[in-house]
């Protein structure tokens, strides 16, 4: 009998001691993904209301967007990012860091062009988030002749920081077609960008894109070039960031060449700390999207941010559309959203 109880108890010892080797180890293996995966999200649903020829009075969910980053090594890392709202994969990536000075970006992830174009929909100022010449001639919206992805593309980017954070660099090599979807050429754009930081309040920035891209639908603003066809898509930019305590003034000329059209944009923004939980933004926007056709909007844009937790926000923007002849009739655009992230 002392024989068999010493046995019993000695299987419940080994018994304790495999399960707190099973439960270390299983500890080790949440910790590990805890500290290598980082989930956001976050969600924006608004109201808009325009007079004019939009004659728009809408409720709206505009996102609600779901990311995941993995960082497999401390030079190698990945991402993978979806809209539910859009029902699309937006991103998906790998990027590896040789040094500070050299990293390799292969996937799909937003087009390296411009001051705008990297700005998380989370941060943007306005509630349309961009300026007009940043959706319309890097396709995240408004243009049909690029179908509206989301500023994104399918390629590979080299890009680095050189001389102290002096100089940033980004060299890429980019489909031109846009999200999911294979090239519709045989024909692959180039994308170059170099920003100079000459001091911790000022940057200057220069971006150019050689492309010949393919006609995904038909455009009032270019109807010389028709869905399927091949049409040279080029642009280039310059513009600057003046950073100060009390906010920042970002502004920005871009000028593009669809086919033989060409056209051109011009937008200056200011964000305003008010107070530490309220920012003020007035923005000048002006695009004109055919010069031959003299397809000119500007918009004169009013608003406030009040971010009431972290990653949380309330907004408000008023808008005056100023329109040519050729793009309608002039409109007020009130907007209120709220936005929630994690």
């Amino acid at each position: 009998m002392r024989i068999i109880l010493t046995l019993i108890f000695a299987c419940v010892a080994l018994g304790g001691f495999a399960q707190e080797k099973k439960d270390i180890h299983a500890n080790d293996i949440i910790n590990t993904v805890k500290e290598r995966l980082t989930i956001t999200g976050f969600l924006q649903a608004g109201y808009d209301y325009e007079d004019g020829n939009v004659d728009q009075n809408s409720f709206n969910l505009k996102r609600g967007d779901l990311a995941v980053t993995a960082k497999i090594t401390d030079h190698w890392k990945a991402m993978f990012a979806f809209a539910f709202c859009a029902n699309a994969m937006q991103e998906l990536w790998t990027e590896y860091e040789f040094i500070p000075q050299l990293r390799i970006k292969a996937g799909q992830f937003k087009t390296t062009f411009g001051l705008e174009n990297g700005i998380a929909p989370t941060k943007a100022e306005i509630i349309d988030d961009y300026s007009q010449v940043t959706r319309y001639m890097l396709g995240v919206k408004d243009n049909p002749l690029q179908g509206n992805h989301a500023g994104r593309d399918i390629g590979i980017v080299v890009n680095g920081d050189l001389f102290d954070n002096l100089l940033h660099y980004d060299l890429a090599l980019m489909n031109g077609q846009g999200i999911n979807r294979k090239d519709g050429n045989k024909h692959k754009d180039l994308v170059a960008r170099l920003n100079i930081n000459p001091t911790e309040w000022l940057t200057l920035s220069g971006s150019l894109y050689k492309g010949k891209n393919h006609a995904v639908g038909e455009s009032r603003y270019v109807p010389d070039i028709k869905a399927g066809d091949d049409y040279t898509n080029d642009r280039w930019s310059v513009g600057t960031i003046l950073t100060s305590k009390q906010g920042y003034l970002r502004a920005e000329y871009v000028q593009g060449k669809e086919g033989k059209s060409k056209g051109d944009g011009f937008y200056a923004l200011a964000y305003i700390h008010v107070h530490p939980k309220v920012d003020l933004i007035l923005s000048y926007d002006y695009l004109n999207r055919n010069k031959d056709l003299k397809m000119k909007q500007t918009n004169y844009v009013a608003g406030a941010d009040w971010w009431f937790y972290p990653g949380c926000r309330l907004r408000l923007n008023y808008t005056y559309c100023e329109r040519s002849t050729t793009m309608g009739k002039d409109s007020n655009l009130l907007q209120a959203q709220i936005q929630v992230g994690f």
